[in-house]
């Protein structure tokens, strides 16, 4: 769905109907499993450190809630970066680039599930995440070239840091931990085989 808006989007015609969209084989749209984790990781992460900036005496509700509007940003960008063809890092430091555009583009989406209950959240998020998506898919997060009035002189402020250090941090204890259990699993492999032998 995201191809096929993104292709409206560029050329003002969609090829649903002319591509061989729906006998494509399945497997060519489902993640791999290792993507799969660190996608689970990514956004584990992010819940992570907006809790854990919910609990700074003073200020920290304002800097869970800026941190919470971003990811809420993010995550509806996604789907369009991702058929564009972007690598994480090349999302974290857009938004990094443009963190003005995404706080503000993540704030009403925030005040819908910030605020409440665990229940009452996911269910707000349920109804408006899909509208977020859709006006994702057709934003414009610079400005046209048009547009000399306006300069984004914005520097990159590394905002996602303690993310990026959470993700480096989780990921490299999964590698370690998969790679002792690979270790034993092979182990265990290579004894059951050595029992089938004699």
């Amino acid at each position: 769905m995201a191809k096929q808006t993104t292709q409206l989007q560029r050329t003002g015609t969609s090829s649903l109907y002319a591509s061989n969209f729906y006998t494509r084989p399945l497997d060519l749209y489902q993640p791999t499993m290792a993507a799969t984790l660190k996608l689970f990781v990514f956004y584990g992460n992010c819940t992570l450190l907006v809790n854990l900036l919910r609990r700074i005496p003073y200020i920290g509700v304002i800097l869970g809630f800026m941190m919470n509007s971003i990811v809420m940003a993010y995550y509806s960008f996604e789907y369009k970066w991702i058929e564009l063809g972007w690598t994480q890092e090349h999302r974290l430091s857009f938004v990094e680039q443009h963190w003005a555009y995404f706080l503000g583009f993540g704030i009403p989406a925030s005040l819908f599930t910030f605020f409440l209950s665990s229940l009452r959240s996911g269910a707000m998020f349920a109804f408006t995440f899909p509208i977020f998506i859709m006006m994702a898919s057709i934003a414009t997060t610079t400005p046209s070239m048009n547009d000399n009035q306006y300069q984004y002189n914005h520097k990159r402020i590394p905002i996602l840091f303690g993310l990026r250090a959470l993700n480096k941090l989780a990921l490299s204890i999964i590698q370690v931990t998969h790679i002792k259990l690979f270790d034993r699993l092979m182990d265990q492999s290579k004894k059951d085989s050595l029992g089938k032998l004699v």
